[in-house]
């Protein structure tokens, strides 16, 4: 039975995270496949691009909460259907696998989203207080740099760094347990977060990465 409560979720996680948000409301809606336009990747950013921004705020949030759900569905399994009392791994690897599905989705030929909206879902899902945190950094470093990338960049680093601090355990969701799984797993999406930003970085190294001219 525990083989298969892992089993689930793996698949489960991968599946749900795979739902490609920004394809179907991109086709249903506006008759445009993003991935065809801007950055041709299937993330909120791109979708506010060139859909528009209500198009991308939608986007992102459904991405966000595509995660939490996965969290939600993976708990209730673990806890009413296997009757597990630990189940932190469990949903440590959902959580992981919705984040690959959202960028590799086997629905969109595998060309899905950057990870950084289905990343804020794992991170709603793992511990609050060092999402707080995260999204404080973030809007300081965006503030400074006009840089979404670099903020998302350095947010996510800093988030898997405050994953390994003990102090955080009361930040946790789901009744999961506070130890060195939840920086391991932090840091598989940051990782993730960071391969699908590689070119990104390369345009910051050339000081040729676009800056938002929104914000004042």
């Amino acid at each position: 039975m525990l083989g298969w409560s892992y089993a689930i979720a793996v698949v489960s996680g991968y599946l749900i995270g795979s739902i490609p948000w920004a394809l179907i409301i991109g086709k249903k809606y506006y008759d445009k496949d993003i991935r065809n336009y801007g950055s041709h990747n299937l993330g909120g950013t791109n979708a506010g691009r060139v859909l528009g921004a209500k198009a991308g705020a939608v986007v992102i949030l459904l991405d966000i909460t595509k995660v939490v759900l996965v969290f939600l569905l993976n708990y209730l399994l673990m806890t009413q259907v296997f009757g597990l009392t630990e189940y932190t791994i469990q949903l440590y690897l959902a959580g992981i696998m919705a984040e690959i599905g959202h960028c590799y989705p086997f629905c969109a030929q595998f060309r899905g989203g950057k990870a950084v909206s289905a990343y804020t879902g794992f991170m709603l899902s793992t511990n609050w207080l060092i999402t707080i945190i995260m999204f404080l950094i973030y809007g300081i470093v965006l503030k400074k740099t006009k840089m979404v990338s670099l903020s998302a960049l350095i947010s996510s680093a800093c988030g898997m760094i405050l994953g390994f601090i003990p102090i955080f355990q009361f930040g946790m969701c789901y009744h999961m347990q506070q130890n060195w799984m939840l920086g391991a797993a932090i840091g598989c999406g940051t990782i993730l977060l960071w391969i699908r930003h590689r070119q990104n970085i390369q345009r910051i190294m050339t000081k040729t990465e676009r800056k938002i001219s929104w914000l004042k």
